[in-house]
């Protein structure tokens, strides 16, 4: 998928399926195995993020994970709901999710970011909801299906 389709095609997707107007698509580089835009509406700066059919279970449980950590205090750009309730819509042969924008700027690894990295996954490590499973990301895995069906 070109990113020209992306950004022409967006207004109209987000009118209709989570019931905002667009006033502009900026696109964006830098999508970890997607193509993102940034999106402005009369209330909110949001982040249309695009991926690829093979990435749909991928982008869900990232965009679960992101509500999960928002709700225990964690920035981390949750979804939007969509009019109908989803986290996300097929779209150019893909799937989309639109995105809380975070505000800030991009770390680098100067010693202050490398210090706010460290705190930030502290923070998700103990956020995290617990599992009886090892690993990071198990109780996701425990609910995997759910939410890719």
């Amino acid at each position: 998928m070109r990113g020209a389709n992306l950004g022409s095609q967006l207004p109209a997707l987000i009118f209709r399926e989570w019931g905002l107007r667009v006033d502009a698509v900026e696109l964006l580089s830098g999508g970890m195995n997607s193509q993102t835009a940034a999106v402005t509406t009369p209330h909110a700066r949001l982040i249309a993020k695009w991926v690829r059919a093979a990435g749909r279970a991928d982008l869900i449980r990232g965009v679960h994970t992101a509500q999960v950590m928002k709700d225990r205090g964690i920035r981390a750009g949750a979804a939007a709901l969509t009019l109908h309730g989803a986290l996300t819509v097929p779209f150019l042969g893909g799937e989309i999710a639109l995105l809380e924008d975070v505000p800030g700027r991009p770390l680098s690894t100067s010693t202050e970011d490398q210090s706010d990295w460290g705190a930030t996954l502290a923070a998700v490590h103990v956020a995290q909801p617990h599992s009886h499973s090892p690993g990071f990301y198990s109780w996701l895995d425990d609910m995997s299906t759910a939410l890719t069906s």
